[in-house]
């Protein structure tokens, strides 16, 4: 018998392809059986029985390969619910939840973690139909360290400051206290964040400023949150509107950005709003301070950066908020508006753009 090695001899493509079609295999040794090589005719029709045997081998396994293309292909572009979300497909995130969650339940499996998955998704979606339209100006990468100093604030907007730059200064201070605190305009009011072990989360805290130093903090009444986490308050000169960062409930990705009014009459503050999008993400949007004398916005967010990074935004705050239409500019333009992937395509109005940026160079 002709060996089989020597039909598959030199191609290593069709030795790859061999295991897929054995029914190939027995046709070439059926082709390959012959009593006597010796003789230089049979040589020769034995090499011309070996190259259509092998041509025909290539040409059936054709098929199988094509489909093995598609099916790879098909693997590669199919994403987890996390995934879709952090390309905010929230629709097609939702969908595989509630596949998944089905799935669980016929397993008798926890669908908890699915569950509060599926609300997340739920609720990008909301979101990312009301996008606002907000002009960005500028932007910069810069450690989590170096916010306090890169958020330019004029005089009349307060001024942010390390916490553990204050040491001692604010009494009851925890030990280890960390993260950015605000200083209001006249430099009598401190708000931070603190651990609170008794609610296992991060709460807000005030303090006021005597002749003798600051008070001993207090919490902010109606912001506490068992088992999340309020971080970065920034105050506007109404003393009344807060903004925050918050995780928890509410939170469509690590930490969301929130505002919350100081109601006199019950002397709470009322629930805490989340700012959407654009200012949210999926991912950790920490800090959103107004300066209203010199009309420009800064938001601080991790999206799309290293460990310890952040981006630093300058906007153009509304007077008014005016959301993007769907219908008129199409699901994935306003994907793109929500996350911020151009500014220069928020940059519409350049007279504005153009004001905005001297007010900037001037703070």
């Amino acid at each position: 018998t002709y060996p089989l090695g020597k039909v598959l001899q030199g191609s290593a493509k069709i030795h790859k392809m061999w295991h897929l079609v054995p029914f190939c295999k027995k046709k070439i040794v059926l082709l390959g059986v012959f009593t006597s090589f010796n003789q230089k005719p049979y040589r020769i029709i034995m090499r011309f029985v070996t190259r259509i045997s092998c041509l025909l081998l290539f040409v059936s396994t054709l098929p199988v390969y094509a489909q093995r293309g598609r099916l790879g292909a098909g693997q590669s572009a199919a994403l987890s619910a996390e995934q879709l979300m952090q390309l905010y497909r929230f629709e097609e995130a939702a969908k595989e939840l509630r596949l998944d969650i089905a799935a669980h339940r016929k397993a008798q499996k926890s669908t908890v973690r699915l569950e509060a998955d599926l609300q997340r998704a739920l609720q990008g979606a909301d979101m990312l139909l009301g996008t606002e339209q907000v002009l960005f100006v500028d932007s910069f990468k810069v450690a989590l360290s170096e916010v306090p100093a890169t958020v330019r604030l004029s005089p009349g907007a307060g001024r942010l400051v390390d916490l553990a730059a204050l040491g001692d200064s604010v009494p009851g201070l925890p030990a280890g206290a960390d993260g950015w605190a605000y200083i209001n305009d006249l430099g009598d009011r401190l708000y931070f964040s603190v651990p609170d072990t008794a609610l296992c989360s991060r709460q807000l805290y005030a303090a006021g400023r005597l002749a003798s130093g600051w008070t001993t903090p207090e919490p902010l009444p109606g912001v506490e949150c068992e088992a999340c986490s309020r971080q970065a308050p920034f105050v506007m000169p109404d003393g009344v509107t807060v903004y925050f960062a918050g995780q928890g409930p509410g939170s469509l990705g690590g930490y969301d950005l929130f505002v919350t009014r100081y109601n006199a009459e019950t002397q709470q503050y009322l629930k805490a709003e989340n700012l959407g999008m654009p200012f949210n993400s999926p991912a950790n949007d920490l800090l959103l301070a107004i300066d209203e004398a010199s009309q420009l916005g800064w938001l601080v967010t991790d999206r799309n950066q290293q460990p310890d990074t952040v981006c630093v935004y300058v906007f153009v705050p509304g007077t008014t908020r005016e959301v993007y239409d769907v219908d008129s500019i199409g699901s994935e333009q306003l994907r793109q508006y929500a996350r911020l992937h151009s500014m220069a395509a928020t940059q519409t109005d350049q007279q504005a753009l153009q004001l905005a940026r001297q007010r900037l160079q001037e703070v």
